[in-house]
């Protein structure tokens, strides 16, 4: 009888030893909870990762990025059409002659004066459409500056009907715009050269062709001869329909995104 009020009376004390935050059991007690906690804290991540990890999902992401890349796109050509716009209305004073300008100087859409003669057979430029789409070539000429050096010089569009009639090309004393050399995306099989009729421009085929040094760009004239048209030197680019473009791609690009975003907590839910 004496042992079991011995008993009776230490219980207390190991049950209290057992609380205790020093005993092994609080310890492993205090352990459990804490990794209890930080699998329900890292279980939140990877379930909602999960929610994401479905093709659907991905190929809506990968969508809304790809047109938000092409909402920039056309949001960076309708700020340089902007800018070619804005330069070219800069360049509305007097003309200068082009043999003032340095032999290395890129065209910059600024009115020149040409004093020059013609310089050799011109070229025909096939496949230019004007704005009422008919077709027809332009006329690129060569011809030789006063200070030795050769440049191009756009004579004007003429139609195909009436390509037999083009007009012998004389000296010249007028003023036009200096612009960047035409530039083309040509198929297999297309004419690229420097005489008669051709595709695309070979520049370096008709600096071998001039034998001399030759002017960056062509000088789209003022004033034409009939049944010459002048070709347009304003550059053929319009920013609202750029920026048109970036707007429809740029809401794509937000609706793509919601939808992924709805699925992903659909599939959270479910």
């Amino acid at each position: 009888m004496r042992r079991v009020n011995e008993r009776i009376r230490r219980l207390p004390r190991a049950l209290s030893a057992c609380n205790s935050p020093d005993s092994p059991h609080a310890r492993d007690k205090t352990m459990q909870a804490s990794k209890t906690r930080i699998s329900s804290f890292m279980a939140w991540p990877l379930k909602t990762a999960s929610c994401f990890y479905s093709s659907k999902v991905i190929v809506m992401l990968l969508a809304a990025v790809l047109t938000f890349v092409l909402a920039d796109w056309q949001w960076r050509r309708a700020q340089l059409h902007r800018a070619q716009l804005v330069e070219f209305a800069a360049h509305t004073g007097r003309a200068d002659p082009l043999v003032l300008r340095a032999e290395g100087a890129v065209p910059d859409m600024s009115r020149v004066q040409l004093d020059a003669e013609p310089l050799g057979a011109a070229l025909l430029l096939q496949n230019s459409l004007l704005d009422d789409g008919r077709a027809g070539v332009r006329v690129l000429q060569p011809y030789l500056l006063s200070d030795g050096s050769a440049v191009l010089v756009d004579r004007g569009w003429l139609a195909e009907a009436d390509a037999h009639a083009l007009p012998q090309a004389g000296e010249l004393r007028q003023t036009g715009r200096w612009l960047a050399s035409p530039r083309r995306f040509t198929l297999p099989g297309a004419t690229i050269g420097a005489s008669g009729r051709i595709d695309a421009l070979d520049l370096g085929a008709l600096r071998q062709r001039l034998a001399r040094p030759l002017r960056q760009g062509v000088v789209v004239l003022d004033h034409t001869v009939a049944p010459l048209m002048p070709w347009p030197q304003r550059p053929d680019v319009d920013p609202a329909r750029n920026d048109g473009y970036a707007l429809q791609w740029i809401l794509m690009s937000l609706g793509l995104f919601a939808a992924a975003l709805c699925t992903a907590w659909r599939r959270r839910r479910s």
